[in-house]
């Protein structure tokens, strides 16, 4: 991870030495204003000036390094509501802040969160508003370092959230959090190699994983897949030394299930092209033609811990698509 992460609610400001405070505000007519009223909160003077970029079409947004205060940087992130406008668009955004961010032992980011008036008409409520802050927030801490030579470690970050309603803060904290653990462990997955993570070894860490949440998991290999008649999956995968396998997932709730689907994710761990061998440039990305079935796997996961009252089957065939004498 890019930082050692902790995410909580705060009442106010906490002008510790050493800190970002940063607040997003939708684009409008009083952005300049609600800028204003922001510094002078924090009881800093900035020269209005600069505020007025805000309004240009290159004013994403504004940082300063202000010379009193306890601030290292005061940062104002304008956010456009046009059309493109939507949740994952705002997920992102907030990812993106993140990732822009440079600590090297430790600090803290006061975190002013926007009014959710200006953003009812996207979001379902108020408590999914903020979800999707703090969701955007672990996505872009994410790295994968697992075979970097050089591994420095996470320095700690502290994120407040400031402002909105405290309980739906702290629930959109916890659930968010659990979500982001579903998700770091479907990348992790997609981003191994694939000299390591073979369709057995997909099936292994799936099993370990699913298997303590009490998700039933069932791996089919070459002897079943014959026996069922799944010659496609056979095919695509008898050229490899590693055999094709199937992964078979059920998670059912203790309740009475609401619903039930199933799902089936691609999970070609390597794809070669077989005997249509793919260019270099595609290779290279052919460790990720498994994302499917990682996302299947990842989505499962996140229901088992969130314990939903509905009922899941997921599916993944897990091949290497490999060139041999024996290539279909």
């Amino acid at each position: 991870m890019k930082f050692n992460l902790q995410i909580k609610e705060a009442k106010g400001f906490t002008n510790k030495a050493s800190g970002t405070v940063v607040k997003f505000i939708p684009e409008s007519k009083a952005l300049v204003n609600e800028a204003k009223t922001f510094f002078n909160e924090l009881n800093i003077k900035v020269d209005t000036k600069k505020l007025d970029k805000l309004n240009s079409k290159d004013g994403d947004s504004l940082n300063f390094n202000p010379t009193n205060g306890n601030y290292d940087r005061i940062g104002i992130q304008k956010v456009k509501l046009d059309k493109k406008f939507n949740a994952d668009y705002f997920r992102n955004y907030c990812a993106g802040f993140i990732k822009s961010l440079e600590i090297e032992n430790s600090g803290y980011v006061d975190f002013v969160l926007p009014e959710f008036e200006s953003f009812k008409d996207v979001f379902d409520s108020e408590e999914y508003f903020y979800q999707t802050i703090v969701e955007g927030i672990h996505l872009g801490n994410y790295t994968f370092k697992k075979y970097k030579l050089e591994k420095k470690k996470p320095s700690k970050l502290i994120i407040n959230l400031i402002g909105g309603q405290n309980k739906s803060i702290n629930s959109a904290i916890k659930t968010a959090a659990l979500l982001a653990g579903a998700i770091y462990f479907s990348r992790d997955l997609s981003n191994e190699p694939a000299i390591t993570l073979t369709p057995q070894e997909l099936a292994k860490r799936s099993k370990g994983e699913l298997e303590k949440l009490g998700v039933e998991v069932r791996v089919f290999d070459r002897n079943e897949l014959k026996k069922r008649k799944m010659t496609a999956v056979l095919a695509v995968g008898d050229a490899s030394t590693n055999p094709p396998l199937m992964i078979v997932m059920h998670y059912k709730p203790k309740e009475k299930a609401k619903k039930k689907i199933a799902l089936v994710g691609k999970g070609v761990t390597y794809d070669s092209g077989g005997l249509s061998i793919k260019p270099t440039d595609s290779m290279i990305e052919m460790k990720a033609d498994m994302a499917g079935a990682s996302t299947v796997i990842g989505v499962i996961y996140a229901a088992a811990k969130a314990k939903l009252p509905v009922e899941i089957i997921g599916v993944v065939p897990a091949v290497e698509n490999m060139l041999a004498g024996n290539s279909y």
